[in-house]
């Protein structure tokens, strides 16, 4: 059981470090998208295959940490985790809304400078969504090392 739990956390941290390295620069292809000019086709066609991945790996993120997190509850009850890894799972939802809900509308509505402006908005808004995970992921080590300061 501890063997699956471990393969799903490493999963569950592959999947969210891909949606991080994928997200970065899909603004900057958006604004060259809505430039036009040379290639600008082609990178559409590249964005669109990117932000479909950004999807796939946001839903696969909450897959993995909800398995991860089943196993440590059935392992060791209910209060195995606190409040961090609640807000954490439900934060991941959001980001996964952003990504549906902005992301991906704004990304079919390009060229247009409205659209590039909604994709800058929320990838901007996933990457602070991610940060705030991260930092949730590690609360209660970094309580402990504040408490031992």
């Amino acid at each position: 059981m501890l063997l699956l739990k471990t393969l799903l956390v490493i999963l569950h941290i592959i999947t969210a470090a891909a949606w991080f390295g994928l997200a970065l620069p899909i603004t900057r292809r958006a604004r060259t998208v809505a430039a036009g000019g040379p290639g600008a086709e082609a990178l559409a066609e590249e964005g669109a295959r990117i932000v479909k991945l950004l999807g796939v790996f946001s839903v696969l993120t909450l897959v993995f940490a909800f398995g991860a997190f089943s196993m440590g509850i059935s392992a060791g009850g209910s209060g195995t985790y606190g409040w961090p890894y609640h807000t954490a799972l439900l934060l991941i939802v959001v980001l996964i809304g952003v990504h549906f809900v902005i992301v991906r509308p704004a990304w079919s509505a390009l060229p247009s400078e409205a659209a590039v402006k909604r994709v800058a908005m929320g990838v901007g808004i996933g990457h602070t969504l991610w940060l705030v995970i991260l930092v949730l992921m590690f609360w209660v080590q970094i309580e402990v090392a504040l408490a031992m300061l």
